[in-house]
């Protein structure tokens, strides 16, 4: 809400200068593309800086969350943005990992923050990353439905110890993954 509210504060206040400068010139036409521009900057960051409480109300007239959990742990870092854009589950090295759904593996790779990394594509837009595995299961372009093995957990990349990071993201963006796991 305080993003959306300064996104349209600065948005507003730019559109109020361009219009008087332009009056002042009696540039009329300009103006008017001027403030045309300003109500489609507006209307494209409300979209933006309200989507994930679109997304969360969605869920909730869908009948809840769609995702179960990727791994049976404790929690060891929540999300946190912009120091943790994801959440981190103790588990021990080599659990297996699966899909949580239908979609599209998008990248299997070494990363160097993340090191073996997966990240799926499920059908409804949401990206899902596995991160920090021992072993990848999977290739770039493979189709997995729910429960496919993706990946063994481990180690690797930028990491302290056992575990599997997990991120849920819509159009490139962390969102929290809480608003699409199951209790």
């Amino acid at each position: 809400m305080v993003l959306w509210i300064a996104h349209t504060t600065m948005i507003g206040f730019f559109t109020f200068i361009f219009m008087v400068t332009l009056e002042a010139f009696k540039l009329k036409l300009f103006r008017n593309l001027i403030l045309c521009l300003g109500v489609l900057l507006f209307v494209n960051a409300t979209i933006e800086d309200i989507s994930p409480l679109l997304n969360k109300i969605t869920d909730f007239t869908t009948g809840g969350k769609m995702f179960k959990m990727p791994a049976q742990g404790p929690i060891t870092q929540n999300f946190d943005p912009p120091n943790h854009h994801g959440i981190d589950i103790a588990v021990p090295e080599g659990t297996l990992i699966r899909a949580q759904g239908k979609g599209t593996v998008i990248e299997a790779r070494w990363d160097d923050t993340y090191g073996q990394v997966v990240i799926i594509e499920y059908t409804n837009g949401l990206q899902a990353l596995y991160g920090h595995n021992r072993d990848i299961l999977v290739k770039k372009g493979y189709p997995v439905i729910k429960g496919t093995k993706i990946a063994y957990s481990g180690n690797t990349g930028n990491s302290r110890g056992p575990h599997l990071h997990y991120e849920i993201r819509i159009k490139g963006k962390s969102v929290n993954p809480f608003l699409y796991l199951e209790n």
